[in-house]
């Protein structure tokens, strides 16, 4: 039977045990009035990296603090910062990235920290100088995670480093099935468009890359043969070795009632999206949590939950949420993320009648290992997902986007005009027999129409056009009054085949339900039946942090697709 769950569905399910996420509110309780904060602390970490047109900043979190005014100033007009000259933006995170700027113009910096009781002291002044991408940008370590879709499906992951002369040495390579033996070099290069190309004895077969605006990502489609398609994403090696369990932990348990100044917003948000390849060509959708605490408490591990999940077939029903810690997440100093399985005492593999292979053979198994941008916001990583019985092998490419700073109080706010603007798009459809990559421009208005005015795929070789659609944003399931993620899905379209959202009137899958019910894990004659929900969005869309990297997943005339777009 084709098993109609994924990876991350299963990790929900299987939980042994059922924990809200909970953590440390801290801090006194009473009337919030009666607490004064003081004025905030000096910011002090404070670091600026240009990019095309823009400069991203980022600074220490600073206890009490509400929210941070961003003082900026241009070379052209003064030789440093001050409030008296300067433009200022509040924001209530301690990241953020500035567009609008001038290429090969120097910008000076400075951030205070604010909340009721006044404005802290300014920080050291930082400056940076915004530039077109160049061959320059391409020198340094870049981490690649590549899925092949069609005949050889696979998945590829290593290391290149790019030396002054941008010629390409490929380490640390592994794929799917052990190979360790790394391709031939080759040689990059970018044009002041951030357009990516390859040359040299062992240059990727059709290869066309795109270099995102901050230039610290890069994604590619080529064919590894004439019957496989593949897509590669790079990302920029962190120069510091500084990653800890922090940069994914929750905070807390919330923003405390009591006092909205105590630091920490609960878990830590993130949505994320995967695309198969090999014995099964589905894509995947979801959002998740991972709290502050650890399984059995041991801090080196954050434990999560998954909700709002999605496949090409079915969606979870709005509202529920799985109240279940099933995996854990650590990370090492290097950002290299893993996931493991939670539960310890499952029956190795429990017997279920053709549901046996949704069980994991191993207690605390790793599904899962991503690489953490230098940014600390996105997790890019590869790995596979076989049965109970370790066959019919499953190859995916996983792409998560952190919503939400762990050092930071407020939620950050998306808006449609967020989302708007061109990106540099690189798409793959997932195929066992004709699978196809694409790449051009998409372009998505402030209503959220999207179209391409460019677009190549490998089937015509020649200029095409995709479809258009229309995104909305996509408020949380439930009845809160603010939106924990960046999500973006094809509104309800009444009938016809321009329908982008389905509702079949009965659910075509059911899942098992290990939460509610109280069932035992171990028995699976305990296990109780729920239907899943028949209507689903066709297009699903979610924004990054920095809001210049959109991943989106839908199913349209050449199969089940992840599109990756950059700005």
């Amino acid at each position: 039977m084709k098993n109609p769950f994924r990876s991350i569905m299963v990790s929900v399910q299987i939980a042994l045990i059922a924990l809200a996420l909970n953590g440390c509110s801290g801090g006194p309780s009473g009337d919030s009035w009666r607490y004064d904060p003081g004025i905030p602390g000096q910011v002090t970490g404070l670091t600026a990296e240009p990019g095309s047109g823009l400069v991203s900043l980022s600074w220490t979190g600073v206890t009490s603090a509400k929210s941070y005014n961003v003082y900026y100033v241009s070379s052209l007009t003064e030789s440093g910062v001050n409030k008296k000259n300067a433009i200022v933006i509040n924001t209530p995170s301690s990241k953020i990235k500035i567009d609008g700027l001038d290429n090969n113009i120097t910008y000076y910096f400075k951030v205070t920290a604010v909340n009721r009781d006044g404005e802290g002291a300014e920080s050291s002044q930082v400056f940076a100088t915004p530039s077109p991408p160049s061959n320059a940008d391409l020198v340094g370590i870049w981490y690649f995670h590549t899925l092949v879709s069609g005949a050889g499906a696979r998945w590829e992951k290593g290391t290149i480093t790019v030396d002054n002369a941008c010629a390409v040495t490929v380490s640390d390579f592994l794929d799917s099935a052990g190979n360790t033996l790394p391709p031939a070099g080759f040689n990059l290069s970018v044009n002041q468009d951030g357009l990516v190309t390859q040359s040299g004895a062992g240059f990727w077969s059709n290869f066309h890359g795109a270099m995102g605006s901050r230039k610290n990502m890069m994604v590619a489609s080529w064919s590894p043969s004439a019957t496989s398609c593949a897509i590669t994403i790079f990302q920029k090696r962190r120069a510091a070795s500084d990653y800890t369990i922090e940069d994914i932990s929750g905070t807390g348990s919330g923003q405390n009632p009591y006092n909205p100044y105590i630091q920490g917003n609960g878990p830590t948000r993130f949505a994320y999206h995967q695309l198969y390849s090999g014995y099964g060509t589905d894509w995947e959708y979801g959002n998740g949590k991972i709290g502050q605490h650890g399984n059995t408490w041991l801090e080196e591990y954050k434990d999560a939950i998954y909700w709002d999940y999605s496949t090409p077939d079915y969606k979870i029903a709005t509202g529920y949420e799985f109240l279940t810690k099933a995996t854990s997440f650590g990370i090492d100093q290097d950002g290299l993320i893993t996931e493991y399985w939670n539960y310890v005492n499952v029956v190795n593999p429990v017997t279920c009648p053709s549901f046996n292979n949704l069980v994991p053979r191993t207690p605390h198994e790793v599904v899962f290992t991503g690489r953490m941008t230098a940014d600390k916001t996105v997790v890019v990583g590869v790995a596979t997902r076989t049965d109970a019985n370790g066959a019919n092998p499953q190859y995916f490419l996983r792409i998560m986007q952190l919503c939400f700073i762990p050092v930071d109080e407020a939620l950050p706010v998306y808006t449609m005009n967020n989302l708007s603007g061109s990106y540099k798009f690189h798409k793959l459809s997932s195929s066992s027999g004709a699978p196809r990559w694409a790449y051009g421009v998409m372009s998505i208005n402030g209503s959220g129409v999207a179209s391409f005015p460019y677009y190549t795929d490998s089937v015509s070789g020649s200029i095409s056009y995709g479809d258009t659609f229309t995104l909305a944003y996509y408020s949380d399931p439930g009845t809160k009054a603010y939106s924990d993620f960046a999500n973006f899905v094809s509104p309800n379209v009444a009938g016809g085949a321009a329908s982008r959202y389905y509702s079949g009137g009965v659910p075509i899958h059911t899942y098992y339900d290990f939460y509610t019910t109280g069932t035992d894990v171990s028995n699976p004659a305990t296990w109780t039946v729920k239907a899943m929900s028949s209507n689903y969005y066709n297009e699903h869309c979610s924004l990054s942090f920095y809001k210049d990297l959109i991943v989106m997943t839908r199913t349209d005339s050449s199969g089940n697709s992840l599109i990756i777009g950059l700005k």
